[in-house]
């Protein structure tokens, strides 16, 4: 198991998640000892993961983002963001 998600402790996870050859769904909440996400994204394309597209929202309250990513200059965060994008490389 990756280290990282033994960070997240006893996980509540809920909701729905699809996955076929060209498309991910996901509506998801997901408790845990880092706090609360909830995911409501499609990705579409993901057989070519450098060009798929996604669009959704991501919520999150109280996430210990700095536990999860060793970063103690981060603290936990809360966000509301809605997503509507192509590929995963920032420099497109």
């Amino acid at each position: 198991m990756p280290v990282e998600l033994k960070k997240f402790g006893f996980t509540s996870v809920s909701g729905t998640v699809a996955l076929n050859y060209q498309t991910l769904t996901t509506d998801v909440v997901v408790e845990s000892a880092l706090g609360y996400v909830e995911s409501d994204l499609v990705f579409t394309g993901v057989s070519d993961i450098e060009n798929a597209s996604y669009q959704g929202n991501l919520k999150a309250n109280n996430f210990h983002l700095g536990k999860l990513i060793n970063e103690p200059m981060v603290q936990s965060v809360t966000v509301d963001a809605f997503f509507d994008g192509k590929g995963f490389n920032p420099e497109t």
